[in-house]
């Protein structure tokens, strides 16, 4: 190498982006955190109630965590089954559907704080011990306490990053997509409902939050089995960006990726 070739440091351009794989919880798993976070301890026993009651919530809707621990009690419609979302990323604001069973498990949790804090002056929905308004601090606390039970026997540290609350939400978003295929829904069609109930501003964003996962891979590899059988020619093509775009959350830089999402979601719009 000519000795007057100048080489630039290291970091000079700034940190390239980097994605870490998140947690995906399998279903056990969640029943484990929540049976756990049963015996977490207070004088009036609020701070159980409230953390079983956010895990549950964050796992069946995918929410943001600040947008669980923003929630005020008339932001949640028992009668219509939904739940306002307000003031969220980008000052957005949305009204997503929860599940009956949801709906049943935040009235259990309201019925108990209100038994306890009947003329409470806060307006939130989720409090904790004391009457005190749940935060994200809060939040984040306890879930360290609970998260460790999730660690193989014999281990007392993580080999990757913990799992983090926020990964009940890439949690749901995979859920999804797995559900759709096994009821034969239209996924392309159907993601642009998820990216809406997820709060994303665009279907590109949600595709971030599809990770590899044994079910993820099955569907994988079937698109590309199907795409060499011979299908029509349109639909064939749709098939394989898909299955391209799981393969390349797996393995592909960050920069490639996000690439492969551009043209997949400028094919399935319409515009090729």
């Amino acid at each position: 190498m000519d000795k007057n070739t100048q080489i630039p440091p290291t970091g000079i351009f700034g940190k390239c982006h980097g994605r870490v794989a998140p947690y995906i919880y399998s279903n056990d798993e969640v029943i484990i955190l929540m049976d756990h976070a049963k015996k977490l301890i207070s004088p009036d026993n609020l701070r159980a109630s409230a953390i079983i009651t956010a895990i549950g919530l964050l796992w069946a809707t995918g929410m943001r965590v600040c947008e669980l621990y923003r929630l005020l009690q008339n932001d949640i419609d028992f009668d219509k089954m939904e739940i306002h979302i307000r003031d969220t990323k980008f000052h957005k604001e949305r009204y997503i559907p929860i599940h009956k069973t949801v709906i049943e498990a935040l009235q259990r949790y309201a019925k108990f704080r209100d038994s306890l804090y009947p003329n409470s002056d806060s307006a939130h929905f989720f409090l904790t011990t004391g009457g005190q308004v749940l935060t994200k601090r809060h939040l984040e606390y306890n879930f360290a306490k609970v998260r460790q039970y999730l660690l193989p026997n014999g281990k007392n540290c993580w080999d990757r990053r913990p799992p983090r609350l926020y990964d009940l939400r890439h949690t749901f978003a995979c859920n999804t997509i797995i559900r759709w295929y096994k009821e034969g829904a239209d996924v392309n069609h159907n993601l642009l409902l998820l990216s809406t109930y997820l709060g994303h501003v665009k279907p590109s964003d949600t595709y971030w939050y599809l990770t590899g996962t044994p079910q993820l891979l099955a569907i994988t590899t079937e698109q590309f089995e199907n795409f060499s059988r011979g299908f029509g020619m349109e639909e064939s093509y749709e098939k394989l960006y898909f299955s391209i775009i799981i393969t390349m959350l797996l393995f592909g830089p960050a920069n490639k990726t996000k690439k492969c999402i551009f043209i997949y979601c400028k094919f399935v719009s319409g515009y090729f």
